[in-house]
């Protein structure tokens, strides 16, 4: 497991890094997902192409705080995308107020 603060001493190797969802946006068929440990923040790319129908559509209802463990590479100071993504604990979401 690395920290994300520690993520620039690994460009070029693929690392696991493991927190809980702060956000999550998509476009399409990419989603961004931002993650969050005790030492920052940092976004990962998730490709449709990449991971498959499946987990696509499972990684488009993930509410925030559910922790993540996704496999990091950094090439040339940017994500390279995500292949998987292993969900350790999914959070319900809150519910509102209203």
């Amino acid at each position: 497991m690395t920290y994300i603060q520690d993520i620039a001493k690994h460009e070029g190797e693929t690392v696991t890094i493991r927190g809980w969802l702060h956000n999550r946006r998509s476009s399409g068929k990419i989603h961004f997902l931002q993650l969050r440990d005790g030492s920052g923040f940092i976004q990962a790319v998730m490709s449709k192409a990449a991971v498959g129908e499946d987990l696509f559509k499972q990684a488009d209802h993930l509410s925030q705080e559910t922790s993540l463990s996704v496999p990091y590479c950094l090439v040339g100071g940017m994500d390279s995308g995500s292949s998987r993504l292993l969900i350790v604990t999914l959070m319900r979401p809150l519910p509102s107020n209203e």
